[in-house]
């Protein structure tokens, strides 16, 4: 079922949840996670199981973190079909523990970032529940770096206007969320083709790919903000659940 791509996985895994085989169906949604090909709308489908799956199973802590995995994806995560009544309340206390917040990826400066400097630009993810296995990899100009957890920096000596991009990363190195920001450094003249902040509005955030829904039956809305530092998803309505 592993070497399966994740929508047939997702089917195979939901078959078996509905004929009741709960271990085999846990099993199935946890290789969907593993899957280098996986989408933030299959990673939503996949927790949102997980988390009632765990519940029947009696593992309580699984359940929660998969629960606040869904919420950080999407705040319209509900159970899925045939859940027992006590579901409901699992994500209603997961977007209470959250916030009702959803994972949303900044990138900053430590300090001053001034030309010819040696500095260091951070990326982090939050919220970051522990069931989405988080990795973020930053790219600033030529250096990049890629961390476990959430939390990653990078270390430049910029000598023009530096360009960043943050992606979060799946288990299997998917990337399911990903933010872009431009620094102009304090100081000095910028050399040939960088762009003098005092003429150009730059966009401060701009969400290079993201995609959250559930399965059959959802819409999905992304919202690109030239006027909010942040890149995160847009509204979700999810119908028949």
């Amino acid at each position: 079922m592993a070497d399966a791509q994740p929508s047939s996985t997702i089917e195979a895994a939901r078959d078996q949840w509905f004929d009741a085989d709960f271990e085999g169906a846990r099993d199935g949604f946890l290789a969907v996670l593993e899957h280098p090909d996986l989408t933030a709308a299959q990673a939503l489908d996949a927790h949102r199981y997980l988390a009632v799956l765990f519940l029947v199973l009696g593992d309580s802590a699984a359940s929660r973190d998969h629960a606040d995995a869904s919420v950080a994806l999407s705040l319209a995560a509900s159970p899925p079909e045939g859940s027992p009544s006590a579901a409901a309340d699992l994500f209603r206390m997961a977007r209470r523990r959250l916030g009702d917040r959803i994972a949303t990826i900044t990138i900053e400066t430590v300090g001053t970032l001034e030309l010819g400097e040696p500095s260091a630009l951070v990326a982090r993810i939050d919220p970051a529940p522990p069931a989405l296995g988080v990795a973020l990899r930053l790219r600033c100009g030529s250096v990049v770096e890629t961390a476990d957890g959430a939390v990653v920096e990078v270390r430049v000596r910029p000598n023009a206007i530096v360009a960043c991009t943050a992606e979060w990363l799946s288990r299997g190195g998917a990337v399911l969320l990903s933010a872009s920001r431009e620094f102009v450094p304090l100081g000095g003249n910028l050399q040939a083709g960088a762009v003098d902040s005092r003429r150009r509005r730059a966009w401060p955030w701009v969400v290079a790919s993201v995609a959250v829904a559930a399965a059959a039956g959802t819409t999905t809305l992304l919202l690109l903000r030239r006027d909010e530092r942040d890149a995160r998803f847009g509204t979700t309505s999810v119908v028949g659940w």
